[in-house]
């Protein structure tokens, strides 16, 4: 090879990587300068550090100050501002029950459209943050985008649509809010379509990865944003997750919509690196741009006649971005005929390329061969997983598992690459890409069987095999020659779908759902290089050994202190919270006696509860003084909200100003009323809680803090 054809080459390759690996990246935020009818990152972040200066969970000051700065940022606005609050339910009460309620105020913001139908367009966000944390990934980002957002459509011509800006309470308890909201049939009534904005991270691209409704309509929006990411694969693999969001109350009362989140950064969810400093404003970008656009859209849309509704059996599609550039997608019944018809066309090729002797049946057994030799590192992941996993008992590189999964991928990824260069090397006439496309297709055969988005695979399946087909429909000698410059195009072409692709689903996936599926992503990513370096051949690999010793050495220089790494002040290690116990009245509960008088033989007792400043969950009970046992609740009254004759009264977030409860007992019975109550101190001081080294915090979804207990005897 020539050294322009070598450089020509070089930098070919480079521009693959850089467009097919877009998906990877958010969009550059834009600054505060930017135009007033724009999104600017540098601009919602200032609502950021507003939301996420403190952990603020539910029943907090610090929750009260956040709802009230909200209220205020829409209020300047202009946009008609209520707070909507409420005692919800965890489940139906019923009679000896335990009651399990919470107390939540929704901010609903209003942004009126020159000519409603009486139809809103919902954008949704949560503004409460679990204790161990700040949460501005989670979901302080999204609430400043929505700010951010209602101030760029006043800015520009007002849409035809009513936009509501629903922010939610209580997501993180319970999705308190988000029942909240569809407890009430307006508004149901009134929602089109609700578009909700979440993260489970601090960086990273923003996927759409979850849909209700209609998908037809979901992925015409889309097709329309700048820098679109969804996967349908992501949707079906979230549909087998147990997790939920806001958008699953408001998909099971029947309401079509689309979810967003980031997911880079799993180590800092609910933790206190969810902070302001760590946020990547990339992803912010990313968040704004995808709820300005699709509230534009919508906005202005006729809704009665977009397609927006039920779901139906024939209206499925099978999407996925690709660069960050387009949205490709195809109905769902497209699924298996494609991916047939791919298999088809790998099984043709085989059968052109034996019979023009390009290859024989052996030959592709070594091929075969060879994909399994390169995909023994990911093999072995796979196995150490298994093993690690089975007892618990090896604890390997945790700080690295926790903190640095995506260095623990990159590092096998090249391991993998050294021996996939060195197959390359050894395979120069076989069918090598050949063997890869008809894996990929039979995979897109089995997985589209049961999910259509498997189909994907086919798609990845079908440019190495037409590049295949097109080598053996030339004759022996043309087959070996160089590529001309249309044919490099072409195979840049076809190896940029493939990495763009494969590479965004093997680093998103394992993000998404653990780093368990490291092994996953660097077999998807072995395979595409199988594909992808022997198809340019002489092009981008003009001295394998030397390129294999290399990339050993970076998979090395990349793990070994990757793996070595201990925990420290940026690394912290999440250990058991710190807590401490106090039975007291003095800055604890009180009590105060609404009423109390005999009815016959019974006497009727009603107290008034205050909690303890800043309580998150609590729970009330009655107790017999003869210890003959508990007594039922014979009333609680909470906001409005009464529950009857239940065993206990569980409560999340109880109100400031107390609630009520009412007891029925025999007279002369004597009985105490016991109130327990949890106070977080993440984030702040307290005499009874020690403060955590630098290099540990608690684990995620187990505060630090006190457990208040008072007993009032009558």
């Amino acid at each position: 090879m020539s050294r322009s054809a070598a450089l020509g080459s070089a930098l070919l390759s480079c521009v693959v990587l850089v467009l097919a690996t877009r998906d990877l990246r958010p969009p550059s935020p834009a600054p505060i300068d930017a135009p007033s009818t724009e999104f600017a990152a540098d601009r919602a972040f200032e609502h950021v550090l507003r939301i996420a200066a403190k952990p603020h969970p539910m029943g907090s000051v610090e929750h009260g100050r956040v709802r009230e700065s909200i209220v205020e940022a829409f209020r300047r606005l202009g946009l008609e501002v209520t707070q909507d609050e409420g005692v919800v339910t965890r489940r139906p009460i019923q009679a000896g029950d335990g009651a399990h309620v919470a107390c939540v105020t929704n901010v609903v913001a209003r942004l009126r459209g020159s000519g409603s139908t009486g139809r809103d367009v919902v954008l949704a966000a949560h503004y409460d943050s679990v204790p161990t944390g700040p949460g501005a990934g989670d979901d302080a980002a999204a609430v400043a985008a929505l700010i951010e957002v209602a101030r760029a459509l006043r800015e520009g011509p007002p849409l035809a649509n009513d936009v509501v800006f629903l922010i939610t309470d209580g997501e993180e308890v319970g999705l308190y809010g988000a029942k909240l909201a569809v407890a009430d049939p307006a508004f149901l009534a009134r929602t089109a379509l609700v578009l909700n904005f979440e993260a489970r991270g601090h960086r990273g691209p923003v996927v759409m990865f979850q849909t209700f409704g209609a998908v037809e309509p979901w992925v015409d929006a889309l097709a329309q944003v700048d820098d679109p990411v969804a996967y349908s694969l992501a949707a079906d693999v979230y549909a087998q997750m147990p997790n939920d969001t806001d958008l699953s109350v408001f998909g099971r009362a029947g309401l079509p919509g689309m979810n967003f989140a980031f997911i880079g950064g799993h180590s800092h969810y609910h933790t206190p690196l969810d902070s302001p400093d760590e946020l990547d404003r990339g992803s912010l970008q990313h968040h704004g741009q995808y709820a300005l656009s699709l509230a534009r859209h919508f906005g202005a849309a006729d809704l009665a006649a977009s397609g927006i509704g039920a779901k139906r059996v024939d209206d499925e599609q099978v999407y996925f971005s690709l660069w960050r550039v387009a949205l490709v997608h195809w109905p769902a019944a497209w699924a298996s005929p494609i991916a047939y018809g791919v298999l088809g066309l790998a099984v043709l090729t085989l059968v052109l390329a034996i019979a023009r002797r390009r290859t024989c049946l052996g030959s592709f057994t070594l091929d075969v061969l060879a994909i399994a030799v390169a995909l023994v590192v990911p093999a072995g992941l796979t196995w150490f997983e298994m093993e690690r996993g089975s007892d618990g008992a090896h604890e390997f590189a945790t700080a690295a598992r926790i903190y640095a999964p995506e260095r623990i991928l990159l590092a096998s990824v090249l391991a993998s690459l050294a021996i996939v260069v060195l197959i390359v090397r050894w395979r120069t006439r076989g069918v090598l890409p050949l063997a890869v496309g008809m894996v990929f297709s039979v995979a897109g055969v089995v997985v589209a069987a049961r999910q259509p988005a498997g189909s994907v695979l086919s798609f990845v399946a079908f440019p190495i095999v037409v590049i295949e087909l097109a080598r053996v429909l030339h004759s022996a000698q043309a087959a070996t020659r160089a590529p001309s410059v249309f044919g490099r195009l072409g195979i840049a072409l076809g190896a940029a779908v493939v990495v763009g692709v494969v590479v965004p689903l093997a680093v998103l996936l394992p993000s998404a759902i653990g780093p368990h599926t490291n092994p996953l992503g660097a077999a998807l990513v072995v395979l595409a290089a199988l594909a992808t370096l022997r198809t340019w051949g002489e092009l981008v690999v003009p001295r394998p050994t030397l390129i294999a010793v290399g990339l050993g050495v970076a998979a090395l220089a990349v793990s070994v202190p990757t793996l070595l790494a201990p925990f420290d002040a940026q690394w912290p290690e999440p250990v058991e919270s710190i807590r401490a116990s106090v039975e007291s009245t003095e800055n604890g509960w009180s009590a105060t006696v609404v009423d109390d008088r005999n009815e016959g033989d019974s006497r009727r007792v009603v107290v008034k509860m205050v909690p303890p400043l800043g309580c998150w969950r609590s729970s009330v009970t009655l107790q017999r003084s003869d210890d003959a046992g508990w007594l039922p609740i014979a009333r609680a009254a909470v906001l409005g909200f009464d529950a009857r004759n239940i065993e206990r009264l569980w409560l999340d977030a109880p109100p400031a100003a107390g609630f009520e409860v009412e007891v029925l007992v025999p007279v002369g019975l004597e009985f105490s009323v016991i109130a327990n109550g949890f106070v977080p101190t993440t984030g702040t001081r307290h005499p009874l809680i020690r403060a955590h080294p630098i290099d540990r915090f608690a684990k995620p979804n187990d505060p630090d803090g006190l457990d208040v207990r008072t007993v009032f005897k009558f």
